[in-house]
């Protein structure tokens, strides 16, 4: 499974927009219980800055494997 982007992907059960720390924390632990649940590899796309280093909430670096 590919997801590009993980920052638009929401969940109802915050009220915060997509892209915030709760939102994209949400949409990556339910992403990611889903895909090992059965077995799946996923990628996560996520945005980087002009720098090199990911946009908007770190809170999605500590809920994956690699961050490339």
């Amino acid at each position: 499974m590919i997801v590009d982007s993980v920052q638009t992907i929401f969940s109802m059960k915050f009220q915060s927009a997509p892209g915030s720390i709760g939102q994209v924390r949400e949409a990556a632990t339910q992403l990611l219980f889903t895909a090992k649940g059965h077995n799946v590899p996923t990628f996560l796309v996520g945005h980087v800055t002009k720098e090199g280093s990911l946009a908007g909430p770190k809170a999605l670096e500590h809920v994956v494997d690699t961050v490339l």
